[in-house]
């Protein structure tokens, strides 16, 4: 009982620094949803596109991004945990590869590849047995640009947050 008076006494002192530094205590959203954007890259056009071409992309960039979900509770796997990373860009790539990875209290659990061309989207995932624990997830891409941009690859790591999953 003392402890259980003891943590929740710890608990709202904690909410309560929080909330006076100008944050708030709120834990991890039900739903997984894209936590990370440190992943980004921007391809410059070099080249015009060719005569005649109706090209989408004579724009002079394409932007892409990537992102990782929280891990989480798998809905259509019970007894699973997983986590989600997405690329996404705004004009069609030459290809996407896409590595996500999943850890539990730190090491490395699982890891799936995905890959893609002529698209500007890829989305991947890893998952595990649901044991309860901290899990976080990273990915990592290899996109190539299409003819005509620069750079004319690029290559980014995205580490997402750890959170705690019970099963």
């Amino acid at each position: 009982m003392r402890v259980r008076l003891l943590r929740a006494v710890l608990v709202v002192g904690a909410a309560a620094a929080l909330t006076a530094a100008g944050t708030t205590a709120a834990g991890p959203p039900v739903t997984p949803q894209p936590i990370s954007t440190g992943g980004t890259v921007v391809f410059t056009r070099t080249t015009p596109p060719s005569p005649g071409s109706a090209s989408t992309q004579a724009a002079g960039a394409i932007n892409c991004n990537m992102t990782v979900d929280y891990p989480h509770a798998s809905g259509h796997n019970p007894g699973q945990v997983n986590v989600e990373s997405h690329v996404t860009c705004d004009g069609i790539v030459s290809s996407i590869g896409l590595t996500t990875k999943l850890f539990r209290a730190g090491i490395q659990v699982a890891s799936n590849p995905a890959y893609a061309t002529g698209t500007f989207f890829l989305n991947g995932q890893a998952n595990a047995t649901c044991l309860t624990a901290r899990y976080g997830g990273s990915a990592d891409t290899l996109i190539t640009a299409p003819p005509g941009y620069t750079p004319v690859s690029a290559r980014l790591h995205v580490d997402g947050a750890v959170v705690q999953v019970n099963c």
